[in-house]
């Protein structure tokens, strides 16, 4: 219904005869509560609409049938689409039907993205709130964000667009490479010199205690004065260009004697952020990070993804939900640690559960150094309908308005977001 193309998990019924490029018109029935969808593969007549087809309608009965569209037909037969585990494109939709303007094309989403003006980028609203969200704690001049699960980047090139006036810069990292080369290659096109994308674990980016090195930044009994001369020249050199790390060890080795790998590895690892910025690199160098490295977290953490819609396949059960929320608190762990006291943690999930929401919300005020704020505070104005917490679900009443629920029965998919500042240092195990 919004322009994607029909997939063969979601085709149920078709005709016998249909081949790879024949012109196909796609129905969809809306089924009332408690009658059954055909029988997968169901056989229609070349030239029968659904509800002219004896078979679906002994399943659906005098459902409401809406024509979606039409489309070429992209697999090779009706067989290639009905084999267990079809994937794959079954009808590439091109015209629109009866529920939208008559001989529309039906648009594709990702070529709308591609006609947009260099510099604009499309986001669902709830994502665009978060970055509002995180935006609206940064008081400072300068100041130093984190977004621990960066991809696909939509809110990464956002936290940069809105701090780059204050001076600020974003360190992003995901665990796939890939990915962070996509969301660097993303803020490097809308011009985000700012951001810099690295591939790492979040839940393991706080720096162990056994890599801690003595207060001249360097390890212990073998970092040189000659070294510090030469990592500070070899980072200002290198910190921008491709591959900087193996550069700025190999500069390093040449200048001071008995330095290895692991000595420059520690001291980049150490190094502090106004020392990054003056040298042209962000943050702190790669991660891990030491504690209260950062003044503002934001963690989209990964998710059941439940809030988001139409869904063809689930198979989630109620354990993958409880395995999804404890996953997330590993995140949560490493982010109060990451941000300085004083500073905030912007948390948010596209799912709709209790367990990975409000539920991991009680379980961050519990156990770790965090308070709840309001996460309308300088984004939304007044109260909305659809955006206000669940009642008995681990959030006080009274700060229920403080999180924000999107509602996908009035914003079209389900997400949650939430913020908090961090009270004191995280002292105790966790």
């Amino acid at each position: 219904l919004r322009g994607a193309h029909l997939y063969a998990a979601g085709v149920l019924a078709c005709s016998a005869t249909v081949k790879k490029g024949a012109p196909v018109r796609v129905w969809t029935a809306l089924v009332e509560a408690g009658k059954r969808l055909p029988t997968k593969a169901t056989l229609m007549g070349a030239t029968e609409a659904p509800h002219e087809c004896k078979l679906v309608r002994d399943f659906v009965g005098d459902a409401r049938w809406v024509e979606v569209g039409g489309g070429v037909f992209a697999m090779e037969s009706r067989e290639e689409v009905f084999r267990d585990g079809a994937v794959g494109v079954a009808v590439e939709m091109t015209t629109t039907g009866p529920l939208f303007s008559a001989g529309s094309r039906m648009p594709s989403l990702q070529s709308a993205a591609d006609a947009l003006p260099p510099g604009v980028f499309h986001q669902h609203l709830p994502s665009a709130v978060v970055g509002r969200v995180v935006a609206a704690g940064v008081t400072e001049a300068g100041p130093v964000l984190l977004d621990m699960c960066a991809a696909p980047g939509g809110k990464t090139s956002h936290l940069g667009t809105l701090v780059r006036g204050r001076g600020g810069s974003v360190a992003a990292i995901d665990r796939s490479y890939n990915k962070v080369q996509k969301v660097q290659q993303l803020c490097d096109g809308l011009g985000l010199e700012n951001v810099r994308c690295y591939k790492f674990d979040s839940a393991r980016a706080v720096r162990k205690e056994e890599e801690a090195v003595v207060e001249d930044g360097g390890a212990e009994g073998t970092w040189s004065d000659e070294a510090e001369e030469a990592f500070q020249a070899a980072t200002l050199r290198f910190a921008k260009q491709k591959n900087a790390f193996p550069r700025i060890v190999k500069f390093v080795r040449s200048k001071a004697e008995g330095i290895t790998r692991r000595d420059v590895e520690i001291r980049a690892k150490t190094m502090r952020v106004e020392e990054a910025l003056a040298a042209g690199d962000f943050p702190a160098g790669p991660p891990p990070w030491a504690h209260d490295t950062f003044d503002h977290v934001l963690l989209d953490g990964p998710c059941s993804a439940m809030g988001q819609k139409p869904l063809l396949n689930w198979d989630y059960k109620q354990k993958d939900v409880e395995d999804h929320a404890a996953y997330q608190r590993a995140f949560l762990v490493a982010a109060a640690k990451l941000v300085k006291v004083g500073g905030t943690v912007t948390y948010s999930t596209c799912s709709v559960t209790i367990d990975e929401n409000e539920g991991n919300v009680r379980w961050a005020l519990d156990n770790l150094p965090l308070k709840l704020v309001d996460a309308r505070e300088g984004v939304v104005n007044s109260p909305m309908p659809g955006l206000r917490g669940w009642a008995g679900c681990g959030v006080e009443e009274e700060h229920l308005d403080w999180v924000l629920r999107f509602d996908p029965e009035v914003f079209d998919l389900g997400f949650f977001c939430c913020k908090f500042v961090k009270t004191g240092p995280c002292v105790r195990p966790v």
